[in-house]
C-alpha cells in the first residue's frame, strides 16, 4: 500500500482522492485523469477504485478494454451509489461495447433526408469565398 500512497501523493497528482485500506476513491472524478490512475492503482496494491460523480462514464469501456488487451489488468466495472467502481475480475456489465447496427429502410431514409438538408446547392454564389484560400497550398 505504501507504493500506491507514494504514487498518489507524488506521481499522479490527483487532488482530493481518499485512500482507505485497499480502496481509493476519487470524488468528482474526471475520466481522463482518474481512469488511468485507478487502473494503475489496481495494478499496484489497491483492490477497489471508486470514481464518484464521473464526468464521462462512456470512457470507462475504452480504458478497461485497453488495460485488458495489453494484459495489464482484468477489471470488473459496476455502478455504485456515488458513481462507478473498478475492481479486479472479468469485465462485466454495465460496460457495453457498441456493436454494429443494421438500419431499417425507414430509418436510413430519414437520416438521408436529414443529411440532405445540410447540403448547399452548387452555384456561383455558393462557391464564392469557399475553401481555405491561400492558406491551404499543399
Amino acid at each position: 500500500m505504501a507504493a500506491t500512497s507514494r504514487a498518489l501523493n507524488y506521481g499522479w497528482r490527483i487532488p482530493g482522492y481518499e485512500l482507505k485500506g485497499n480502496a481509493v476513491t476519487f470524488p468528482k472524478a474526471r475520466a481522463v485523469e482518474c481512469l488511468p490512475v485507478a487502473i494503475d492503482a489496481l495494478q499496484a496494491d489497491v483492490e477497489l477504485a471508486e470514481l464518484a460523480q464521473l464526468d464521462e462514464p462512456d470512457l470507462i469501456a475504452p480504458f478497461v478494454d485497453d488495460a485488458a488487451s495489453m494484459g495489464r489488468a482484468h477489471l470488473a466495472v459496476r455502478p455504485s451509489e456515488a458513481g462507478w467502481v473498478l475492481e479486479h475480475g472479468a469485465v462485466e456489465a454495465p460496460v457495453r461495447r457498441k456493436e454494429r447496427v443494421e438500419l431499417g429502410p425507414e430509418v436510413l431514409a430519414q437520416l438521408e433526408a436529414f443529411a440532405a438538408k445540410t447540403y448547399v446547392p452548387a452555384s456561383a454564389a455558393s462557391r464564392a469565398g469557399a475553401g481555405a484560400g491561400a492558406i491551404d497550398n499543399d
